[in-house]
């Protein structure tokens, strides 16, 4: 019985094969030039296409993107000057002017910085993903079923990292407050320093 099962599945791989090159043969041979000179002229007008259409579908990702970013980094500014002006004074006496300074321009450069690639990423990746993963069925669907099983493990890592990430992005903007305040002490009190 098992060998009944080998041929079973040796004979459905082999007509899987010649229904490929039946395929081949009748839809992308006919279009194939059979001068070396015009297929070769033919292969690089496909590759200055591709290369067109790549180059504009990330232009217009990066308008798209772009556009929507900075829409929200307006929307983000004039909340947190708003909700600036709301504050109390002792509120305002616990952050200093420095402080509020690195809010406005460096938190909300990194946050502007980082909409721009999770948004290229998400439009961008999840296309090239899908693809990819439709190659993969068809050439050994069995290996990407099990490459699939062993995804949570990666997202696991990923996971842990991103952790990681983010306390250091927390660390490197309190630092940045650092840096203003010690800036802005230093500029007013240039003139005491001289004098």
């Amino acid at each position: 019985e098992e060998h009944h099962a080998r041929c079973a599945k040796a004979l459905r791989r082999a007509r899987w094969r010649e229904w490929q090159s039946d395929w081949i043969t009748n839809t992308v041979l006919p279009w194939v030039p059979s001068d070396r000179f015009a297929l070769l002229a033919a292969v690089m007008v496909a590759l200055l296409g591709l290369t067109a259409l790549k180059c504009l579908s990330s232009y217009l990702v990066d308008v798209l993107v772009g556009s929507v970013v900075q829409r929200t980094m307006q929307t983000l500014r004039e909340r947190l000057f708003r909700h600036t002006l709301q504050l109390d004074q002792q509120t305002l006496a616990l952050e200093t002017t420095p402080q509020l300074m690195s809010r406005f321009t460096f938190d909300l450069q990194q946050v502007s910085h980082g909409l721009v690639l999770f948004g290229s990423l998400v439009v961008l990746e999840t296309c090239k993903a899908l693809f990819c993963i439709g190659g993969a069925f068809i050439v050994n669907w069995r290996l990407t079923a099990l490459s699939f099983v062993c995804a949570p493990i990666g997202l696991v890592l990923f996971q842990k990292y991103g952790r990681r990430l983010k306390r250091a992005s927390g660390r490197q903007m309190e630092s940045m407050a650092r840096v203003y305040r010690v800036l802005d002490e230093t500029l007013k009190s240039f003139r005491s320093v001289l004098a």
